[in-house]
């Protein structure tokens, strides 16, 4: 969402540099990125109109290789719950594996109360489930939050929404770690 790259370029939490955005969708998230400052990357399925210095890559999130430490800040908003749940799990391993040092990872997950729990094209998780996971990913755990309630969809329709939200931030590589690489 937009606002949700705005709140944390405001916040100080993201700052510039390149960002990856997984399964951008319209791209607008990737533009409002790359007009404050961002070398925007976005990868989706399905191509999105051209975007001024936004470099697209047409490809499913769970088969993009992500290049290790060229990504400062990896995103990917209400794009993962559409993906098998073994797959986000391989995703965010390799994204949080191969973000750079001091990188930011914003991730967003549906939980078990969300209205659309019955979709099995999509996936959703426990809070335990969740909890578990996020914690093996080995990041230092900036900010998560739990949202339900109802809003609107991207279609316009009302639903019961239920949302995990994570920011993870890696240590930076310290001079001692850069002369064992």
């Amino acid at each position: 969402m937009l606002k949700t790259i705005k709140s944390l370029m405001m916040e100080g939490i993201v700052e510039g540099g390149t960002m990856l955005d997984l399964g951008c969708g319209s791209g607008k998230d990737a533009l409002a990125a790359s007009e404050n400052g961002f070398e925007v990357t976005a990868v989706d399925k399905k191509p999105i109109p051209e975007l001024p210095l936004i470099h697209f890559i047409e490809s499913k999130i769970e088969d993009f290789d992500i290049e290790a430490n060229k990504y400062d800040f990896i995103y990917a908003d209400n794009s993962l719950p559409f993906l098998l749940k073994d797959d986000v799990k391989k995703v965010l391993l390799d994204a949080t594996q191969k973000l750079k040092g001091g990188g930011v990872v914003y991730f967003s997950l549906f939980g078990e109360h969300d209205s659309w729990v019955n979709d099995k094209q999509m996936n959703f998780w426990k809070k335990e489930e969740v909890n578990e996971f996020v914690g093996s990913l080995e990041l230092f755990l900036y900010r998560k939050t739990e949202e339900e309630g109802y809003a609107a969809a991207m279609n316009g329709d009302t639903k019961y929404w239920h949302i995990f939200r994570f920011i993870l931030k890696k240590q930076p590589i310290t001079s001692n770690e850069v002369s064992k690489i």
